[in-house]
C-alpha cells in the first residue's frame, strides 16, 4: 500500500479547564462541516497529521485530493461539545503516484 505525504493540521487549546478531547472534522469543500460530518477523536493534543490519517485508514482523506474543509471541537468531561471552528477550502493531495513498471535485473 503507497503512503501519502505529511499535512498537520493544528489549532490552539480551548481555554476550558475540563476539555477531554477535540474532534477533527473532515467535509469536501462543497459539503459544510457539521456534528454529522465524518470526525476523528484526536486526544488532547493540539495538531494532527492528516496524512497519517489517510495512511491509518480514515475514509474521507484515503485517496483525498483537492479542496476540504476542516473543523475542530472540543469535548468536556460532561459530554458538551463545543460550536466547530472552521479551516475552509484546505487543498489536500493524498493520491500517491502510479508505482514504476518494467522492473528487471542485468
Amino acid at each position: 500500500m503507497a503512503r501519502v505525504g505529511t499535512k498537520v493540521f493544528f489549532w490552539t487549546e480551548s481555554s476550558a479547564a475540563d476539555v477531554e478531547e477535540y474532534r477533527v472534522y473532515v467535509e469536501p469543500e462543497a459539503n459544510p462541516v457539521n456534528y454529522s460530518s465524518p470526525y476523528i477523536s484526536a486526544g488532547k493534543v493540539t495538531e494532527v497529521d492528516l496524512g497519517e490519517l489517510a495512511n491509518q485508514g480514515f475514509a474521507p482523506l484515503v485517496d483525498a485530493e483537492g479542496d476540504f474543509n476542516l473543523g475542530v471541537s472540543a469535548l468536556d468531561t460532561a459530554g458538551n461539545e463545543s460550536d466547530i471552528a472552521v479551516k475552509p477550502s484546505v487543498p489536500l493531495d493524498f493520491v500517491a503516484p502510479v508505482p514504476p513498471t518494467g522492473l528487471g535485473v542485468r
